[in-house]
């Protein structure tokens, strides 16, 4: 179990540049914040996500990962104090900050069938003064052999915007 009550993300290396052109996409910055770091292998699935780089100013964060036979369970809660979000749009995605504090969660439980397949469950939640974006998924991944493998998730998510966010972007 790992915790943080006010971390100091200031001790991490710069990002690499990138070029930002002709992208239809948001740049994706890897994490190299260690809080964060430490134990991402209990929220890795197919589909990233978990994105922990829009958590950018943390005030407080408690996480807590760990194994116990075929079950694998990783689960954080992190204060910002700052909103970053990632708004989709149709040519490119748009990246911005609002000036209220939210917190962020997010919950993992995998269990493992067997030597090779396993199944597992997602929870993720992010709330501040009228925003909030909750995310449920389930994902598998079931070996039949050798070289027969099906891989498979399913996610659902509902967001609301602060009522001048749809308005302006």
């Amino acid at each position: 179990m790992s915790g943080a009550i006010n971390p100091d993300f200031s001790q991490v290396e710069a990002d690499a540049a990138q070029l930002d052109i002709n992208t239809q996409f948001a740049i994706y910055y890897p994490e190299k914040r260690p809080f964060f770091l430490e134990g991402a292998d209990f929220f890795a699935s197919r589909l990233n996500v978990v994105y922990t780089r829009t958590l950018a100013d943390p005030e407080w964060g408690a996480k807590v990962t760990g194994k116990e036979g075929a079950g694998a369970i990783g689960a954080f809660v992190v204060r910002d104090e700052r909103t970053n979000l990632l708004l989709p749009g149709v040519e490119d995605d748009e990246t911005i900050a609002l000036p209220i504090k939210s917190t962020s969660a997010a919950g993992r439980y995998r269990h493992d069938i067997g030597s090779s397949s396993m199944l597992g469950i997602f929870v993720t939640d992010r709330e501040g003064e009228s925003y909030y974006n909750r995310l449920i998924g389930l994902d598998t991944e079931v070996r039949f052999a050798r070289s027969e493998l099906f891989r498979g998730q399913v996610l659902g998510t509902r967001t609301r915007y602060p009522d001048d966010i749809p308005e302006t972007y």
